[in-house]
C-alpha cells in the first residue's frame, strides 16, 4: 500500500473541506503527497493505569482534529473502533498480489537486509 492509500484510508483530509475557486481551501493537494510525504501514529503512555492516547502527525504536522474523536489526542479505543473496518478489510481478496510481484518484493527486502 502507498502512502497517499494509507492517508484516504484514515480521512483526515476530507471533500467537504475543499471549499470552492472563491473559498480558501483548508488543504493542498501539494502538501498532501509531497516527495518526502510521511504519516505518523504516536502511541502516548504516560504512566501505568493512565489511559494510553493516540495522535496522528502528516509531514511532522499534528493533526488537530482527528476522524477518529475530533480532538488532537484520542484515546487507543476510540481510534481502534473508528478503524476497526481497514483491520476487518480482506486485503488478499480486494487486492491480491501477483505471485510475481510478491516473489520480486521478498528478494529486494531479503537482498536489503542481508
Amino acid at each position: 500500500m502507498n502512502l497517499i492509500a494509507f492517508i484516504l484510508m484514515i480521512s483526515i483530509f476530507k471533500a467537504e473541506d475543499w471549499g470552492t475557486e472563491q473559498q480558501e481551501h483548508k488543504w493542498k493537494i501539494s502538501d498532501i503527497a509531497t516527495f518526502a510525504s510521511n504519516m505518523g501514529i504516536i502511541l502516548y503512555s504516560c504512566s501505568e493505569g493512565a489511559e494510553q492516547k493516540v495522535m496522528l502527525t502528516h509531514n511532522e504536522h499534528i493533526i488537530d482534529e482527528q476522524p477518529a474523536c475530533g480532538e488532537t489526542l484520542c484515546s487507543v479505543e476510540d481510534f481502534k473502533a473508528y478503524y476497526q473496518h481497514i483491520v476487518d478489510f480482506d486485503w488478499d481478496s480486494e487486492c491480491p498480489m501477483p505471485e510475481v510481484l510478491l516473489l520480486l518484493f521478498i528478494v529486494i527486502v531479503y537482498c536489503y537486509y542481508y
